[in-house]
């Protein structure tokens, strides 16, 4: 069985929402980066040490581009709310 090739990434963007409640959001790329929103679960907000992601907030991110899938966050920082 051949597997897909995954590429890591690091971009700055904005949350474009996150529901606490359902554990998952997405952060649209600033110009210049990625096409695709990037997916951002629960686990990786508390891996960055974070409670929660406000909508709006200027974000650095790290994170794998999925063959057939949005880009998923693995890291997240937080530059301005």
């Amino acid at each position: 069985m051949r597997q897909k090739a995954q590429i890591d990434f690091e971009i700055e963007g904005v949350v474009r929402s996150y529901d606490a409640g359902a554990g998952y959001g997405f952060i649209t790329p600033v110009p210049g980066g990625p096409t695709d929103d990037i997916f951002v679960d629960k686990g990786c907000v508390k891996k960055s040490g974070l409670e929660y992601l406000k909508q709006g907030a200027r974000v650095r991110c790290r994170g794998t581009f999925r063959p057939e899938k949005n880009p998923k966050a693995k890291q997240i920082e937080v530059i301005s709310s």
